[in-house]
């Protein structure tokens, strides 16, 4: 509660009012009873994929952001952050003005009088929800892919700017062909700091990132008082989706790979287990995101059996309260018990694993989220 009312603060609602704040939907934060919400998906990972390729994808080579120049113009770590942190300004602020054009055409095609008589504002100001009826309006910016942006950053400011074992024109040539040929490569890009493994390196660059991300959102967010605009982490269910629409990154991750689920640490990032996560998460200023910001983890049903489990499980909780975390969803299971429900769906049809702010039912899900659950309860170890 302290870090999501600080993050409602931060961005101008009083304090009586933050503390009222309940989840909508899946996870994401809003003001229950007073608030009209959408929000606009920003691919981070996309933004720096933009940087490195002249603003297009390796996808299918569209021009989707405007061309920054040529990688061997850029010289020190400084100017590549810049350049990334320029194209999340141009996602965040291209879709804050579609918003701002298109709100209130709601109202011609699918007003909503029952809803608006029942929310804070429609009456008092003789508005239906539709038409900017609300108390608050809020416009939530949804960023993604955001563990592999800090370790793709990190990894390029050692390996490139420091160790300069590689220019970044090598790591571009690798990313191009998605690092067929470049396996050393990509070996050392992957073996650097992680977000997910309470390191430094790594976690700093983090931290910076979201104090940078939110800032934009303040600004874009001062400027405009029609609307509320706010920032939050998150992928809700479409990491897949999300991974085959980008390319490959300078993490190591490759072209079309899923992505991390919304905010937890990329594959086989969480070489320090669940603490370390936790660790890591906590030092991402989350009281400047008032959407919320999940970290999604997998526990074994051993490492939570009997009264001891529970008592762990209470802790593990506890700790993440204490350091600040916001939000926090747990998936219990086996690996051996996931892989039987692949090998036997009819005798595992009630496994059921978190999706963000929801239950799933593992044996419904497709094959390459069974797999990312497995992946995430392998590596979920206190």
């Amino acid at each position: 509660d302290e870090t999501v009312v600080k993050a409602y603060k931060h961005f101008g609602i009083p304090e009586s009012e933050a503390r009222d704040y309940a989840n909508n939907g899946c996870w994401e934060c809003i003001l229950p009873g007073k608030t009209d919400f959408y929000f606009i998906k920003l691919n981070a990972l996309k933004c720096m994929e933009w940087t490195l390729n002249h603003g297009k994808t390796h996808v299918d080579h569209r021009q989707e952001a405007p061309d920054q120049g040529d990688v061997s113009e850029i010289t020190d770590f400084e100017e590549l952050y810049q350049r990334v942190l320029a194209n999340i300004r141009y996602v965040m602020e291209t879709g804050c003005r579609h918003i701002l054009k298109t709100q209130h055409m709601r109202s011609i095609v699918a007003p909503t009088p029952l809803l608006s008589a029942l929310l804070d504002g429609p009456i008092e100001k003789g508005l239906d929800m539709t038409e900017m009826g609300a108390r608050f309006i809020v416009a939530g910016m949804i960023a993604e892919g955001v563990s592999h942006v800090i370790d793709s950053l990190c990894a390029i400011k050692q390996i490139v700017f420091e160790q300069k074992l590689y220019t970044l024109e090598d790591v571009v040539r690798a990313i191009d062909n998605n690092f067929i040929g470049s396996e050393r490569l990509r070996a050392k890009l992957a073996s650097c700091p992680k977000y997910g493994a309470n390191q430094p390196e790594a976690d700093e660059i983090g931290a910076r990132l979201m104090h940078d991300y939110a800032a934009i959102m303040k600004e874009i967010d001062d400027q405009n008082p029609e609307m509320k605009f706010m920032p939050g982490v998150g992928t809700f269910s479409w990491y897949i989706a999300v991974g085959n629409a980008t390319g490959a990154s300078a993490d190591g991750r490759f072209l079309a790979e899923p992505v991390a689920s919304n905010f937890s640490p990329s594959a086989n990032a969480m070489t320090r287990g669940i603490v370390g996560a936790m660790q890591s998460f906590a030092k991402m200023n989350l009281d400047v995101l008032p959407l919320g910001s999940p970290l999604d983890i997998g526990i074994s049903e051993k490492a939570v059996a009997g009264e001891e489990g529970t008592q762990r499980l209470e802790g593990l909780i506890r700790t993440f309260v204490q350091t600040g975390g916001n939000l926090m969803t747990i998936s219990v299971a086996d690996v051996e018990t996931l892989r039987k429900a692949q090998q036997e769906p009819e005798k595992y049809k009630d496994l059921r694993v978190r999706m963000g702010g929801w239950s799933a039912y593992f044996t419904m899900l497709s094959k390459e989220q069974q797999e990312l659950h497995i992946r995430k309860s392998a590596a979920g170890v206190i």
